[in-house]
Order: C-alpha cells, then sequence, then structure tokens
C-alpha cells in the first residue's frame, strides 16, 4: 500500500532535510531561511499521513509537536554558533522534552506503537542529531560522515516502525503491545527524565567541544 511506503520514507526526508539545514548555517552554503522553510514542511506529511488513520485532530495536534522539533534544531544551531552554552543546553533538554511528548502521544493513538520503543528511538535520533551539529561545527568531518550514516540507519529504523504500527492498526493484526497494560499515560509520571538519558552526556559533548575550540 502506498500509505505503508511513504510513511517510511518521511523519517529520512526529516533527516536528510534537517542535514541541509546544518550544512547552510554551518557553512554557509545557500539561504538557510529557504532551507528551514522547506525542512518545516517535512511536519505537513506526517500530518496527512496520519489524518488518512486517525482524522484532523491527532494530525493537526502532531503535526505542531514535530514542527516545535524542527523548530529547536533550527535554534540550537544558531545558539552554538553563537557559542550561547546556556541556551544550547537549555535547547537540547526542550528537545528531549519533545520526544518525550511525541512518543507518548503516538503510543496513545495506536496500541501497537510503544511508549518505550518510540522514546528510545527518539531519543537516539535527537543525540545523534546534536552530534551531528557539533562535528559540523567543529569541522570533525570524519566523524560528521559517520554520524550521518547512523542518522539514516536510525531514520530507517524508525520509518519500519512506524509503518508497522500503522499497518498493523489498519488491518488489525495481533501484537504483545495489546496485552500490555496500563495505558502509557497512567505511566506517564514514570517517565524517565530527558537528563537522566543522552542530554547529560550531549552537555559534557557541548562543553567539550568549546573547551576545544576556544569558545
Amino acid at each position: 500500500m502506498n500509505i505503508i511506503f511513504n510513511s517510511r520514507t518521511l523519517w529520512r526526508q526529516l533527516a536528510i532535510w534537517t542535514r541541509a539545514l546544518i550544512i547552510s548555517k554551518t557553512a554557509g552554503i545557500g539561504i538557510a531561511e529557504e532551507v528551514f522553510r522547506r525542512v518545516y514542511r517535512v511536519p505537513e506529511g506526517y500530518a496527512n499521513m496520519l489524518r488518512i488513520v486517525f482524522g484532523n485532530k491527532i494530525s493537526e495536534d502532531y503535526m505542531i509537536l514535530l514542527s516545535a522539533a524542527v523548530s529547536l534544531y533550527n535554534q540550537i544551531i544558531t545558539a552554538y554558533l553563537d557559542g550561547d552554552t546556556d541556551t544550547v543546553n537549555d535547547l537540547a533538554a526542550r528537545l528531549y522534552e519533545n520526544a518525550d511528548e511525541r512518543a507518548t502521544f503516538l503510543s496513545s493513538i495506536n496500541p501497537y506503537w510503544d511508549v518505550t520503543e518510540w522514546r528510545d528511538l527518539m531519543y537516539t535520533y535527537v543525540a545523534y542529531t546534536l552530534e551531528e551539529i557539533v562535528t559540523s561545527i567543529t569541522g570533525e568531518h570524519a566523524k560528521n560522515i559517520d554520524v550521518y550514516d547512523r542518522i539514516l540507519s536510525q531514520a530507517s529504523a524508525m520509518g519500519d516502525y512506524f509503518s508497522q504500527g500503522l499497518f498493523n492498526y489498519m488491518t488489525q493484526i495481533p501484537s504483545d503491545n495489546e496485552n500490555q497494560s496500563p495505558s502509557p499515560f497512567e505511566n506517564e509520571n514514570q517517565s524517565p527524565s530527558p537528563s537522566d538519558n543522552g542530554n547529560q552526556s550531549m552537555k559534557a559533548v557541548y562543553c567539550n567541544q568549546y573547551e576545544r575550540s576556544g569558545k
């Protein structure tokens, strides 16, 4: 089905256009504002996909969350280029919080999407993308290429999980998630804080990179 195939490609589109934004802002290639407008359109694709299955309200709510993530990436690139460590760390924490919100949201609308699985996938994606920004700014080209390869692999994994969940929901194939209880919202207060996961390690990365670059 086209909807399943298209849902797999959305995650790679986000990774590809986010990289274009990073390169545009850090290397001065192209017009950053135009690239940002293009990457900001990616959430519309997710919304259109979700609308087909879940309706307008859910699709619009998720588009707001994903658009916020895109905006945060744009802001954190600028903050890093400005040498504003406090703002960088604040925005990094907000990116992990946004990942928590999106993981909880997706798991709440589809029993075939697990909140822990989504959180792990999204945390890893955030960490890789922040590393991509860092290595692009500091000129560590070999590391930058390596992390981009990991981002594409992660995007594929997220696309597979996203599309499989859609397929199971649309065809009502039983999954282990049906037997899991309570719901993600009932355990929301037990969710690990972003600062307990990759966020602290990314702060260390930022500090190290600032020391190395003399900022």
